[in-house]
């Protein structure tokens, strides 16, 4: 398989300079980019005026083409991945590290920051989103129709919104906790 390029233009149709090089903008600055097989971006370096590198970002992948590191000047943040694909940590250059837990489906229900807080999802069989509990602890619930479309969100903040929708699917009125209704209306078309 021939190497993508982006943009897919001839750089005579587009500001590319060349295949991996953009022009240099009204300073002077050039920025330059190259890509892998797969069109990953895996170099962006700007130069100034004087065509010094002033900023570099390298990213690496994997075998499988996903994002394995980013290192921008001396700092390095890799990523790990299960059996699955999922992203299962992010170490910084700190060597902080955050993690992701994820259920049989493959969706998160767990981060955690490198201070050991964690954020979590619950979702109900159906695979639809039922609450999310933020890193201090503060919960948002959320109900769906047999569609799995959201009809009520409520957080401690701002109480319940709720949402009623058509015979389509459509969202068609929202209602806050303060009993205000925001309706929708379609023409035609939609």
């Amino acid at each position: 398989m021939p190497a993508l390029r982006h943009p897919p233009f001839s750089p005579s149709t587009c500001p590319w300079a060349d295949e991996d090089s953009l022009r240099k903008d009204n300073r002077g600055a050039t920025a330059r980019l190259a890509y892998d097989g797969f069109g990953n971006t895996t170099l962006t370096e700007i130069a100034d005026a004087g065509g010094a590198v002033v900023w570099r970002q390298q990213r690496r992948y994997n075998a499988l083409n996903q994002l394995q590191s980013v290192q921008t000047g001396e700092l390095k943040d890799t990523f790990t991945y299960g059996p699955n694909g999922e992203l299962t940590a992010r170490t910084n250059a700190a060597r902080q590290t955050t993690t992701y837990e994820r259920n049989a489906f493959g969706q998160p229900t767990r981060i955690t920051d490198p201070a050991g807080q964690s954020a979590s999802l619950a979702y109900d069989g159906l695979g639809a989103l039922r609450s999310a509990t933020d890193f201090a602890g503060v919960s948002t619930t959320y109900a769906n129709d047999v569609r799995g479309n959201p009809t009520r969100e409520t957080t401690p903040d701002a109480g319940a919104t709720d949402t009623r929708y058509d015979a389509m699917g459509r969202p068609v009125q929202w209602t806050d906790a303060l009993g205000r209704t925001t309706k929708a209306t379609r023409d035609a078309l939609g």
